[in-house]
């Protein structure tokens, strides 16, 4: 990569996906469950609360409604796509 374009990118995508992996690290072991179906219950229900949350309140109050309309769709989409690629500890 001899664009510093190029590696200023590849650090920001490195440092996203660096900080999604100690997400589902954290998040599987605080809802550890030994049973995999309280475990999927336990994520399913925090899938729900964050994307209430999400949708509850203005995430951007510079953002116009469709902008703000569109962070909310993308943010709800993005907890679910983390908590989908949780998978049981066992």
């Amino acid at each position: 990569m001899p664009n510093d374009d190029n590696v200023m990118r590849a650090n920001e995508v490195a440092g996203q996906i660096a900080m999604m992996e100690l997400l589902r690290i954290l998040i599987r072991d605080v809802y550890a469950d030994p049973d995999p179906d309280t475990f999927q219950q336990r994520l399913a229900r925090l899938d729900d609360e964050a994307n209430q949350s999400l949708r509850s309140r203005t995430l951007y109050k510079q953002a116009n409604e469709a902008t703000e309309a569109y962070l909310k769709e993308a943010a709800c989409n993005f907890v679910t796509r983390v908590i989908a690629s949780i998978k049981h500890p066992s």
